[in-house]
């Protein structure tokens, strides 16, 4: 079981989208680090896909486009789209 993490900044992202990240992805430590509050914290799932049907819920409550979402390339290939 992991925890993860939805990240609302998307502007250098690769097509706009919102990425999915594990807790121990290096871009969830700098991110947190830096006081942003862009990181949303999706809670623990027994896998990617659990997750990420959690985070297209956030966006949709959100009101962003649940389809823009995307694994990190570094900590959820899995996910990844490219």
């Amino acid at each position: 079981m992991f925890k993860y993490y939805l990240n609302l900044n998307n502007e250098n992202t690769y097509g706009g989208y919102f990425e999915l990240h594990k807790k121990s992805c290096p871009i969830v430590k700098q991110t947190l680090d830096t006081g942003e509050d862009q990181l949303i914290d999706i809670g623990f799932h027994d896998n990617s896909s659990e997750a990420i049907a959690a985070a297209k819920e956030a966006l949709v409550e959100r009101s962003l486009d649940p389809l823009l979402i995307s694994g990190c390339l570094a900590c959820n290939k899995e996910c990844h789209k490219r």
